[in-house]
């Protein structure tokens, strides 16, 4: 038998303590309890002996994670409903495995003769080694970014892109050694930038303005509208809610151009902008990305002044792992060929 780790004699202590068996290698937890000096005398090994301590025969099984988060969320919450409201578990079930984690464990994790459930003193103290496990498993989950135990790629997208990215995504992670879940989010690039800071996001693509770093590729802006709009001052203008990169720079060029307009219509929603647009309530500033039946350039027709360019980005959250920074990457290569392959 041989330590994982050889603490100082001094600190050994009664409880449990993770060991090694050294023919097979497996990890494994033994139990110890303090014992007299007599008794000392016939064992072998003199941590043991000058530390008081043999070993009582019991091996601990391993802990299921599930039994873990129902034991954090019992002591969390006070309450087993509370925690299988948390969990998304029945109330028997997660009293079923707080019991079997009591059983394995061979101690009593909660005192549960007076009113609530309160922790023992042992159920206190491995509180912190449920906890730290966790954690652990946790960040091992984000480093990997997604596991076959039905690991979740959170990706963002911006509206413009949504029916090109779905497909490449898909692509993405087709050769995984494991089917991820994706969770795609929809929204405006400043929202969605907000959630990546959060880490609510693995990666996002975004709308930048071109002259920023770490472009994919960028498309002309275009004036668009119903092919049916006349020419009113002020110019009347529909927009996805600000702050939007589209609606800034409209904005500017018809500031430098001595052009007037007013906000007609908003909405988060993109389809519900365009619609707005083919109807003929105004002008919506995007890329040939937003054309459609009813939406047309008019740019030149309405004696607009000119717009600069867009760029996407492709970013990461700090927390990423490898998968999602790997998906990231062949959405960049994937991205900058069907945008630049897009007709003039």
């Amino acid at each position: 038998m041989c330590q994982l780790r050889r603490e100082p004699r001094a600190n050994l202590a009664a409880g449990i303590r993770l060991e090694r068996k050294s023919e097979k290698g497996h990890i494994c937890l033994h139990e110890y309890e303090r014992v007299s000096s007599a008794t000392l005398v016939r064992q072998r090994g003199p941590d043991l002996q000058e530390a008081g301590l043999k070993k009582t025969g019991r091996t601990i099984p391993d802990f299921s994670p599930k039994s873990l988060r129902a034991f954090v969320a019992v002591a969390s919450l006070g309450s087993i409903a509370r925690a299988g409201t948390l969990l998304g578990r029945s109330d028997s079930a997660v009293s079923l495995q707080v019991t079997s984690l009591e059983r394995d464990l061979g101690h009593q994790l909660f005192d549960r003769t007076g009113r609530g459930l309160n922790l023992t003193a042992f159920g206190a103290r491995f509180l912190v080694h449920a906890e730290d496990i966790l954690a652990r498993i946790d960040a091992a989950r984000r480093d990997a970014g997604a596991s076959e135990a039905g690991g979740i790629l959170r990706v963002g997208v911006v509206q413009d892109l949504v029916p090109r990215i779905v497909l490449m995504v898909f692509d993405a992670t087709a050769d995984a050694p494991f089917k991820p879940w994706i969770e795609m989010t929809t929204g405006t690039s400043a929202d969605l930038a907000v959630a990546l800071g959060e880490e609510r996001l693995d990666l996002a693509i975004l709308a930048r303005r071109h002259e920023e770093p770490g472009m994919v590729t960028s498309l002309p802006m275009l004036w668009l509208g119903s092919p049916n709009l006349e020419v009113r001052v002020p110019l009347p203008m529909v927009a996805v809610t600000p702050p939007c990169p589209f609606f800034d720079a409209a904005r500017r060029a018809l500031g430098a151009g001595g052009i007037r307009d007013e906000l007609c219509f908003v909405s988060a929603n993109l389809e519900a902008v365009r619609l707005a647009a083919a109807a003929g309530a105004g002008v919506l500033c995007r890329t040939k990305l937003a054309e459609g039946p009813g939406l047309v350039p008019v740019g030149d027709r309405l004696d607009l002044p000119p717009l600069p360019t867009i760029g996407y980005v492709i970013e990461t959250s700090r927390s990423a792992g490898s998968f999602a920074k790997s998906v990231a990457s062949r959405l960049k290569t994937d991205l900058a060929i069907a945008l630049e392959s897009l007709p003039v």
